[in-house]
């Protein structure tokens, strides 16, 4: 098949070899990198700008051999040249908070100790709880984005992505709102960027969901995608349509 492109769209999604891309996102106030992520760069990168609130960040595009670095110990490793990768001649680890995407090449990811900073008990609970919370985010950012697009009650998106202001004024259509007057799925992005922790973010999202659900602006076939995605049990059963109860003796 035809795919329009040449091969510069290619090396953004595949190795030499053919094997898929894996994708990091580098955290520069702790100069180490904090996510690895097998699926998809945009993912990446929109997880990066809802952590943006609370840390410096790039996306980096990994080579094939990233030196066993993974999701799980990444938190070990670092980027050995930094003054190579610079913002409009400022070097990244100075720069602004807008995560970026950039390519990295295997001889600049190096296995490194725990920062110095956090070389004792509490630092090491603080790098845990960093940890755990990029994870939640990234999560969350892939359940929203299917989710919400699997969400047939708003079809206003269309006239919002395309058509000017005069128009969808004049335009009966519908729009999926929370009581922030955003759609739900990007009002829980909203909630993940100034929530104070993992806890905070879960007790906010099923609040959006339950409003959402009072106003009639979400069907409950999307809670259940989204809460599939991040595998949790979907707190709103109770919200099952009656045909659905029955059939499954929920």
């Amino acid at each position: 098949m035809d795919r329009y492109f040449n091969n510069i769209l290619d090396r953004q999604y595949y190795n030499k070899e053919g094997s898929r891309k894996k994708n990091a996102i580098y955290c520069q106030q702790i100069d180490r990198f904090i996510l690895v992520d097998d699926y998809d760069f945009w993912i990446t990168l929109k997880s990066a700008q809802v952590l943006s609130s609370k840390i410096a960040t790039t996306v980096y595009q990994l080579p094939h051999d990233i030196g066993g670095m993974d999701n799980n110990n990444c938190t070990s490793y670092s980027i050995f040249d930094k003054t190579a990768f610079k913002r409009r001649n400022v070097a990244d680890i100075i720069q602004n908070q807008t995560p970026t995407l950039k390519r990295l090449r295997t001889e600049n990811i190096v296995k490194a100790d725990v920062p110095e900073d956090y070389k004792h008990e509490e630092g090491l609970e603080q790098l845990k709880i960093l940890k755990d919370y990029v994870n939640f985010v990234n999560k969350i950012v892939y359940a929203t984005e299917f989710a919400n697009a699997k969400n047939s009650l708003d079809n206003r998106l269309m006239a919002n992505m395309f058509y000017s202001k005069e128009w969808n004024n004049t335009i009966s259509s519908y729009e999926d709102k929370t009581s922030s007057g955003t759609s739900l799925f990007s009002d829980i992005n909203t909630i993940l960027y100034f929530a104070s922790g993992i806890k905070d973010a879960k007790k906010k999202i099923r609040a959006a969901f339950e409003n959402a659900f009072d106003n009639k602006t979400v069907t409950y076939d999307r809670s259940e995608a989204f809460y599939d995605m991040i595998n949790e049990v979907n707190p709103f059963k109770y919200r099952a349509p009656t045909n659905l109860l029955k059939a499954n003796k929920i």
